[in-house]
Protein backbone atom coordinates (compact mmCIF):
# COMPACT_ATOMS: atom_id res chain seq x y z
CA UNK A 1 0.00 0.00 0.00
CA UNK A 2 1.32 3.51 -0.64
CA UNK A 3 0.16 6.84 0.90
CA UNK A 4 -0.55 9.82 -1.26
CA UNK A 5 -0.97 13.45 -0.37
CA UNK A 6 -3.11 15.48 -2.91
CA UNK A 7 -4.07 19.01 -2.61
CA UNK A 8 -6.83 20.85 -4.50
CA UNK A 9 -7.93 24.14 -5.39
CA UNK A 10 -11.42 24.95 -5.77
CA UNK A 11 -11.90 28.26 -7.60
CA UNK A 12 -15.67 29.71 -7.22
CA UNK A 13 -17.06 32.35 -9.56
CA UNK A 14 -20.54 33.91 -8.27
CA UNK A 15 -22.75 36.93 -8.34
CA UNK A 16 -22.12 37.81 -5.07
CA UNK A 17 -19.56 36.96 -2.21
CA UNK A 18 -19.18 33.28 -1.46
CA UNK A 19 -17.42 31.64 1.49
CA UNK A 20 -18.29 27.78 2.59
CA UNK A 21 -15.94 25.48 3.41
CA UNK A 22 -17.71 22.54 3.60
CA UNK A 23 -16.91 20.57 0.28
CA UNK A 24 -20.65 18.60 -0.31
CA UNK A 25 -22.32 22.72 -0.24
CA UNK A 26 -19.45 23.58 -2.43
CA UNK A 27 -20.28 20.57 -4.76
CA UNK A 28 -23.62 20.84 -4.65
CA UNK A 29 -23.80 24.80 -5.77
CA UNK A 30 -21.33 23.93 -8.24
CA UNK A 31 -23.66 21.66 -10.23
CA UNK A 32 -27.44 22.59 -8.83
CA UNK A 33 -26.47 26.22 -7.14
CA UNK A 34 -26.04 29.72 -8.96
CA UNK A 35 -22.08 29.03 -9.22
CA UNK A 36 -19.84 28.48 -11.29
CA UNK A 37 -16.81 26.48 -10.14
CA UNK A 38 -13.39 24.68 -11.33
CA UNK A 39 -11.60 22.09 -9.18
CA UNK A 40 -7.65 22.19 -10.08
CA UNK A 41 -4.82 19.71 -8.78
CA UNK A 42 -2.13 21.95 -7.07
CA UNK A 43 -0.06 18.93 -6.17
CA UNK A 44 0.42 15.37 -5.89
CA UNK A 45 2.81 13.51 -3.83
CA UNK A 46 3.74 10.00 -2.43
CA UNK A 47 4.00 10.29 1.48
CA UNK A 48 5.80 7.68 3.85
CA UNK A 49 3.86 5.95 6.38
CA UNK A 50 5.18 7.73 9.04
CA UNK A 51 4.57 11.05 7.44
CA UNK A 52 0.96 10.45 6.71
CA UNK A 53 -0.16 9.67 10.43
CA UNK A 54 1.49 12.73 11.19
CA UNK A 55 -0.23 14.31 8.24
CA UNK A 56 -3.94 12.61 9.82
CA UNK A 57 -2.86 14.05 13.37
CA UNK A 58 -2.65 17.80 11.67
CA UNK A 59 -6.30 17.21 10.08
CA UNK A 60 -7.42 15.93 13.70
CA UNK A 61 -8.00 12.28 11.83
CA UNK A 62 -7.37 8.90 13.21
CA UNK A 63 -3.21 8.33 12.59
CA UNK A 64 -4.57 4.63 11.65
CA UNK A 65 -7.32 6.19 9.20
CA UNK A 66 -5.34 4.11 6.42
CA UNK A 67 -5.20 1.02 8.37
CA UNK A 68 -1.39 -0.53 7.85
CA UNK A 69 0.32 1.40 10.69
CA UNK A 70 -0.53 -1.13 13.22
CA UNK A 71 -3.09 0.06 15.55
CA UNK A 72 -4.24 -1.77 17.61
CA UNK A 73 -7.38 -1.08 20.22
CA UNK A 74 -8.53 2.21 21.42
CA UNK A 75 -5.04 4.70 20.31
CA UNK A 76 -2.34 1.66 21.42
CA UNK A 77 -0.45 0.22 19.07
CA UNK A 78 -0.91 -3.99 18.03
CA UNK A 79 0.37 -6.50 20.25
CA UNK A 80 2.14 -7.79 17.26
CA UNK A 81 3.64 -4.75 16.45
CA UNK A 82 4.88 -4.27 20.19
CA UNK A 83 6.64 -8.19 19.85
CA UNK A 84 7.99 -7.07 16.56
CA UNK A 85 9.61 -3.87 17.95
CA UNK A 86 11.34 -5.34 21.10
CA UNK A 87 11.68 -9.23 19.29
CA UNK A 88 9.70 -10.76 21.79
CA UNK A 89 7.41 -13.38 19.98
CA UNK A 90 5.57 -14.57 23.34
CA UNK A 91 4.82 -11.03 25.01
CA UNK A 92 1.66 -10.48 26.95
CA UNK A 93 1.18 -5.86 26.60
CA UNK A 94 -1.45 -3.57 28.33
CA UNK A 95 -2.32 -0.33 27.95
CA UNK A 96 -1.89 1.85 31.15
CA UNK A 97 -2.00 5.58 30.24
CA UNK A 98 -2.48 7.46 26.81
CA UNK A 99 -2.72 11.25 27.87
CA UNK A 100 -4.17 13.47 25.05
CA UNK A 101 -0.74 14.80 23.94
CA UNK A 102 1.56 13.42 26.40
CA UNK A 103 3.34 9.54 26.53
CA UNK A 104 1.53 6.81 25.23
CA UNK A 105 2.32 3.61 28.24
CA UNK A 106 2.37 0.28 27.63
CA UNK A 107 3.47 -2.46 30.17
CA UNK A 108 5.03 -5.48 28.85
CA UNK A 109 5.68 -8.68 30.78
CA UNK A 110 9.03 -10.11 29.82
CA UNK A 111 10.82 -6.68 29.06
CA UNK A 112 13.65 -6.25 31.07
CA UNK A 113 13.70 -2.39 30.97
CA UNK A 114 12.12 0.51 30.19
CA UNK A 115 12.17 1.47 26.56
CA UNK A 116 11.32 4.49 24.47
CA UNK A 117 10.29 4.37 20.83
CA UNK A 118 8.70 6.64 18.14
CA UNK A 119 5.41 5.02 17.13
CA UNK A 120 2.96 6.69 14.21
CA UNK A 121 4.40 10.06 14.86
CA UNK A 122 4.08 9.88 19.00
CA UNK A 123 6.10 8.71 21.91
CA UNK A 124 5.47 5.26 23.27
CA UNK A 125 7.20 4.41 26.56
CA UNK A 126 7.21 0.80 27.11
CA UNK A 127 7.75 -0.59 30.85
CA UNK A 128 8.72 -3.99 32.35
CA UNK A 129 5.39 -5.31 33.74
CA UNK A 130 4.70 -8.67 35.77
CA UNK A 131 1.25 -9.34 34.78
CA UNK A 132 -2.13 -7.30 34.43
CA UNK A 133 -1.12 -3.98 36.25
CA UNK A 134 -4.25 -2.47 38.34
CA UNK A 135 -6.30 0.08 37.24
CA UNK A 136 -4.99 3.51 37.53
CA UNK A 137 -7.31 6.19 39.09
CA UNK A 138 -7.07 8.48 36.61
CA UNK A 139 -6.70 6.25 33.21
CA UNK A 140 -8.92 2.77 34.48
CA UNK A 141 -8.38 -0.75 33.71
CA UNK A 142 -5.34 -1.39 31.65
CA UNK A 143 -6.23 -2.57 28.51
CA UNK A 144 -5.12 -5.92 26.80
CA UNK A 145 -3.17 -5.76 24.01
CA UNK A 146 -4.44 -8.20 20.77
Amino acid sequence: MSFHKTVLQVTILSDGPYNSEDLEVVAYDMLNGGVSGKVETISSEEVAPSDMARLLIAQDSAPYFFGGVEEGEDGYPSLQWVRDKLKLPEAVAYGMQQPGHGTTVVGVVGLAKNKTVKWIGRTLKLIPVNGKPEADPDFGEPLTLR
